[in-house]
């Protein structure tokens, strides 16, 4: 089902009568709900299995959606080609990969194997995928594989939680590329925030959409932007600027997803200028 504000009240009327043993959900769905069931004094059944994933999970979606259900949530990893392909255990470290279905590499942009704990693309090999094989399917996240093994006794290999997708990027005047999972705009926003979403409109501009809860005075306003782009600035050690606007919602892309972060940059014009004598 669709999560949009003027559903949210009945999400909650049916999480309240069914009260399930299990949720999946996108992070940004789960948590909007939770938000609502809280700001209006709703209370929801505990939930014994929360699995969160198809986006990156923000701690302060964690952080909602363990008080109001309450349980920590699991994150999983999977995509719409092949579907679970990995998730976290009671220990709420690292993902274990399902080995005995999947095997996961990690490369650099130069396609070699990345060392242990660094990030890099993605690639996936199914193992029972006969009728359509995939082998070294670029996936188009960017994670890492965790080195050890997990204090659960489970001998699977391990994935860092932090998963994220090549597009994912904030450019800069130097040349360099900044992770956007990097940067914590959640660290500045104002409290009662319920989405947000932040754009590189150009090279040297960003753009911070905010839904929130209730109306912001002027003074509060002011100090996010201004905190924003010391963030900006300090991350990526350029003179940008930020904008704030405040909108009804955030929009979600095809697949039901509201992302955290898009650009608007042209990454082939950036390449071509880098690739010139």
């Amino acid at each position: 089902m669709t999560v949009r504000e003027e559903n949210l009240p009945g999400l909650v009327t049916a999480i309240q009568q069914t009260r399930p043993h299990a949720i999946f959900s996108y992070p940004s769905a789960l948590a909007l709900i939770a938000s609502f069931a809280k700001a209006t004094g709703q209370p929801c059944p505990h939930v014994q299995a929360l699995c969160l994933g198809g986006e990156q999970t923000l701690d302060r979606q964690r952080s909602v959606v363990r008080e109001v259900f309450g349980s920590d949530p699991y994150i999983r990893y999977g995509s719409n080609e092949l579907h679970e392909v990995a998730g976290q255990c009671d220990v709420r470290g690292g993902l274990h990969i399902f080995a005995e279905d999947f095997i996961i590499e990690v490369v650099d942009e130069d396609g070699a194997p990345a060392p242990a704990g660094e990030r890099g693309r993605l690639l996936i090999t199914s193992l029972h995928n006969y009728g359509m094989p995939f082998i070294r399917y670029d996936s188009g996240d960017i994670g890492s594989l965790l080195p050890g093994a997990c204090p659960c006794g489970r001998g699977l290999p391990l994935m860092g939680p932090l998963v994220g997708r090549t597009r994912d990027f904030i450019h800069t005047r130097s040349g360099a590329r900044i992770a956007a999972m990097d940067i914590n705009v959640a660290d500045v926003l104002p409290s009662g925030t319920v989405q947000y979403q932040l754009s590189q409109e150009n090279i040297n501009s960003f753009v911070l959409l905010v839904v929130p809860r209730g109306p912001l005075s002027a003074d509060t306003w002011d100090l996010v932007k201004s905190r924003l782009t010391e963030l900006l600035r300090a991350r990526l050690a350029e003179n940008v600027s930020a904008e704030l606007r405040l909108v009804d919602r955030i929009e979600m892309n095809l697949s039901g997803k509201r992302l955290a972060f898009i650009s608007e940059v042209d990454t082939a014009a950036i390449q071509a200028q880098s690739d010139l004598p």
